[in-house]
């Protein structure tokens, strides 16, 4: 079974003399055995605070999340 590892990515955008910064998970498969992890998914645009995503994350990752759950998880979490 292939283990899958989360991680935040920031997202930072810029219009005129304003920037937004926006976070997002990556999933990443396969960093076993020649540590080159491949990027399986992105979901771009979650929230604008990192904590709680952060905390979101250390929790898919804690309980082996699959990814083919990410979705559902990001929409509970939207829904929140």
């Amino acid at each position: 079974m292939t283990e899958f590892h989360y991680d935040i990515i920031e997202e930072r955008y810029y219009l005129n003399d304003n920037t937004r910064v926006s976070y997002g998970i990556v999933a990443y498969a396969g960093a076993e055995p020649d540590n080159i992890a491949e990027v399986i998914v992105t979901v771009n645009h979650v929230s604008c605070d990192r904590q709680k995503l952060t905390e979101l994350i250390s929790i898919c990752n804690d309980m082996s999340l699959s990814v083919i759950h990410l979705q559902d998880v990001v929409r509970d979490f939207l829904e929140e």
